[in-house]
């Protein structure tokens, strides 16, 4: 009996010693199978955070307020946000693989030399004003604070260039408007000489507001009033209104003199009047910035004889190359 049950431990210890073996192995089958499921679900995991991120990227992008864009190392748009899609007046499609030169090509020297400038020193420009004009807004200046910045990879790469634009051009006209209401102000108490007074105002407007401004010089009188049927025809020569008595002395130049000097000057005159109330006279005359961009007049030809002076005069700019006119 002892020697029997020496041999059933040692037929034990086998049988447990290959039980081991045996689910070793089977662990080191398993294994691997494990691994490639651990690895599979830390890739999931990986790829819902990056499209997660993705997502809340886009709508940043897609709701930002401001004007966003991603410019490469060849200068060229990459990304652009609809904000800065309708500040440039440019589809977002017509951004996508466009240089600066072609997108806002106005702007292009002035943005061009600022990110080359941060690719090179991979500093970034920071709140720096612009202004100018776009397809969005033709003919319209505009102001900008634009930030530039180096988009780099966790390795310090720089990628290409971030670009942040906000239009303040509301913000720019509001200030503008204050300051120069400021020193309207201040020339309008400094003196009672109206001539003075609207020479300076005009100054001021030219060309801190406008290329040209015009001056609106109103005459008012309380007397018989023009009839309808002749205020089309009150700047005529010799021509007198139809309710005008005989007996009152008069050869009908006046209205047309005064007529033809402010026309000469670029201005305009118009007549307000009802029989019996009296008639209102509006001379608007206007005052450029720099009168040598205008080709000087002669005196038209229906003053010859009246005895008015030659005087140098302009004529009205090209309104399609300046700025709002002022008044």
């Amino acid at each position: 009996m002892e020697r029997a049950t020496a041999a059933e431990q040692i037929l034990l210890f086998v049988l447990v010693a290959l039980a081991v073996i045996a689910l070793a192995a089977v662990g080191r089958a398993l294994w691997p199978a494990q691994r490639l499921a651990r690895e599979s679900e830390a890739r999931r995991r990986a790829l819902e955070e990056t499209e997660e991120a993705l997502a809340l990227l886009r709508t940043l992008l897609e709701n930002a307020p401001d004007g966003l864009a991603f410019i490469d190392r060849d200068l060229r748009f990459q990304r652009v946000n609809p904000a800065l899609a309708a500040i440039n007046g440019v589809p977002i499609e017509g951004h996508l693989g466009h240089g600066a030169a072609e997108v806002v090509p106005q702007l292009a020297p002035v943005l061009e030399p600022l990110f080359r400038r941060v690719l090179e020193t991979g500093e970034p420009v920071a709140e720096i004003e612009l202004s100018g004009e776009t397809t969005a807004h033709p003919g319209q200046r505009r102001s900008w604070l634009a930030s530039y910045y180096p988009v780099r990879t966790d390795q310090g790469h720089v990628l290409g260039i971030g670009a942040v634009v906000v239009d303040i051009s509301e913000r720019r006209q509001t200030e503008d408007a204050q300051r120069f209401l400021a020193e309207v102000s201040t020339v309008l108490a400094g003196s009672l000489d109206y001539q003075t007074t609207l020479t300076s105002v005009t100054q001021l407007a030219v060309p801190h507001l406008a290329d040209w401004c015009a001056v609106d010089v109103v005459g008012q009188d309380y007397g018989i009033g023009v009839p309808p049927e002749d205020q089309d025809r009150i700047f005529e020569r010799f021509h007198r209104a139809s309710n005008v008595d005989a007996n009152i002395a008069g050869l009908g130049l006046g209205l047309h003199i005064t007529h033809e000097i402010v026309c000469a000057h670029g201005g305009t005159v118009t007549v307000e009047s009802r029989p019996g109330a009296g008639s209102r006279f509006v001379v608007s005359l206007p005052a450029a910035a720099d009168l040598t961009r205008f080709a000087p007049l002669t005196p038209p030809p229906s003053l010859a004889g009246t005895g008015v002076p030659s005087q140098p005069s302009a004529t009205n700019p090209d309104r399609e190359t300046v700025r709002p006119m002022a008044r």
